[in-house]
């Protein structure tokens, strides 16, 4: 019991309660993280090695999309390999302060994977619609998707590297609240929802529906942080 608490209390102390983070990012996939990041700290496993698990697991959900027709079972395979790539791709960061501190190639790595990912899953979602569905149509959705989560991606990465030590509205997590504004804003952006979208894949009416519904919050969330980060980084380019 008290090496579970010893755990926990360096888990919540090297994470912030960003603003950036979606209600299932903070609530769920963090949670879900952290206790993968405990077990891993037990094994004595390394966060790369956390980070290579959840790229497996990514490579896994994309096979399944191109490679098996859809249907209700394989929709929620792939909802669960990538609700568990996710939360590995949480666990990992966590493994690192759990050892004390991450390094800047576990960062690159991790970056680099995630980067992929989001090119890998919408790629596979392309594959899946133009080889399995009626319509052929279908296939331009995740051909946008592609592009505008990927571009979403680079925005967040660079806001996140130039902004740093520059914001002070980040409490620390157990002083953040439990539910914000703009952490359901985020919901559309958060990998645990695009998830969802998974379960559908059987029907070639829902699923288009779903995930296209997903892309038009996307692109109005993503336009509106566009406008808030352009701003911010205006504003430090004329303190």
């Amino acid at each position: 019991m008290t090496l579970n608490l010893a755990l926990k209390d360096r888990l919540v102390a090297g994470v912030r309660g960003r603003a950036g983070v979606s209600i299932y990012g903070r609530q769920v996939n963090r949670r879900l993280g952290g206790a993968f990041a405990r077990v891993a700290f037990r094994l004595g496993l390394r966060p790369n090695h956390v980070t290579a698990v959840s790229g497996l697991m990514s490579v896994l959900a994309v096979a399944t999309l191109v490679l098996v027709r859809p249907s209700l079972a394989s929709g929620i395979a792939v909802w669960f390999l990538v609700v568990l790539a996710y939360a590995l791709d949480s666990a990992d960061g966590q493994l690192a302060r759990l050892r004390g501190g991450g390094t800047p190639a576990g960062e690159w790595f991790d970056h680099t994977l995630d980067a992929g990912r989001v090119v890998a899953m919408h790629s596979a979602v392309l594959v899946m619609t133009y080889r399995f569905y009626d319509s052929r149509t279908v296939s331009v959705l995740p051909l946008v998707y592609l592009l505008v989560a990927s571009v979403i991606f680079a925005a967040v990465t660079l806001a996140e590297i130039l902004l740093r030590g520059h914001r002070d509205d980040e409490p620390p997590a157990d002083a953040a609240p439990a539910v914000t504004l703009r952490g359901v804003l985020l919901l559309p952006l958060d990998w645990g929802i695009i998830a969802l979208s998974f379960l559908f894949i059987g029907s070639q009416s829902a699923f288009p529906a779903v995930y296209g519904a997903l892309l038009v919050l996307t692109i109005v969330v993503g336009t509106a942080l566009f406008v808030k980060w352009f701003r911010q980084l205006s504003a430090l380019s004329a303190a």
